[in-house]
């Protein structure tokens, strides 16, 4: 009876093991971050749709110049980080350029709500992609 209750317990053990093993090395894969995807990430918007290479066209139009321009011309880079679901989890800077129109930049990216997430291998993933406000009068 016992080596029968000693048995019971180790089966069990191993099974509880494979099955943590499973989900940790799961969850690994479910977060990994690509930079590169078979189809990379849409701005969905009310009016239209924006793929990467025409993103600059939302960002010029949603742009607001800060009221004291200072003597700023250049560039903010932001590299964002769209989820499975088509949100914006993480966002961060690249390139400052000065602290009115990195706060501009920032905002503009803060209208990009929903996007169409990257497809890599035919499923969606997490996908980071560096955006690019450009300033100059």
């Amino acid at each position: 009876m016992k080596s029968i209750i000693i048995f019971l317990a180790l089966s069990l053990l191993t099974i509880f093991h494979s099955t943590l093993y499973a989900q940790n090395n799961e969850a690994k894969i479910d977060t990994t971050i690509y930079s590169v995807v078979d189809k990379y990430p849409v701005l969905i918007t009310n009016v239209r749709k924006y793929k990467l290479d025409q993103i600059n066209k939302f960002i010029d139009k949603y742009k607001a110049f800060p009221i004291d321009p200072q003597d700023c011309t250049g560039r903010v880079i932001i590299s964002i980080v769209v989820e499975k679901d088509g949100t914006i989890k993480y966002k961060d800077y690249i390139l400052k350029l000065c602290p009115d129109f990195d706060k501009s930049s920032m905002n503009v990216v803060d209208l990009m709500k929903n996007w169409k997430p990257g497809i890599k291998d035919g499923k969606r993933v997490r996908t980071k992609i560096n955006l690019t406000v450009k300033w100059k009068w």
